[in-house]
């Protein structure tokens, strides 16, 4: 962590990602925040919680390409899921989505309407981790220790 009131810490502050020398191993990106923050405080500020994100619904889209032009049947329904949530279930291994993560079919967003005009929607709910940014230790001084001195109980 950078020491307080260092320019890194100001600047990361107002939401910019900065560039520090860091003690003698070179250069290291110092920031988790986009410049979203600090008027949006969501996950969706952490840099890595957006581009896990965009890169997951990306996947998701691509996923989805062999199913476009399949009659909208159950069994298209369970494919889709399945296919879905099955990409989730390997994120949550490699640790870029939390567990819970998945895809489901909602009736209640699929209009009889829109089924009948071939639009299809699939509801996900997803959450990378955030980054630890700030990791506290509450530390004690327990003077009572010292009467464990020697084995004794003084």
């Amino acid at each position: 962590m950078a020491p307080d009131g260092t320019d890194v810490n100001a600047l990361n502050a107002a939401g910019i990602v900065t560039v520090a020398k860091w003690f003698g191993s070179g250069h290291r990106l110092w920031g988790n925040r986009s410049a979203l923050y600090p008027s949006d405080t969501t996950p969706l500020n952490f840099i890595a919680v957006g581009r896990t994100f965009d890169i997951f619904s990306e996947s998701l889209g691509r996923a989805a390409i062999p199913f476009v032009d399949r009659p909208i049947n159950n069994a298209l329904i369970d494919a889709v899921v399945d296919t879905g949530n099955s990409y989730i279930r390997e994120q949550v291994v490699l640790g870029a989505l939390l567990e819970g993560s998945n895809v489901f079919y909602d009736n209640a967003k699929n209009l009889t309407t829109a089924l009948a005009a071939g639009r299809i929607t699939f509801s996900v709910a997803i959450m990378p981790p955030t980054p630890a940014e700030l990791i506290i230790f509450d530390t004690t001084l327990d003077i009572n220790l010292l009467g464990e001195l020697g084995g004794s109980s003084n």
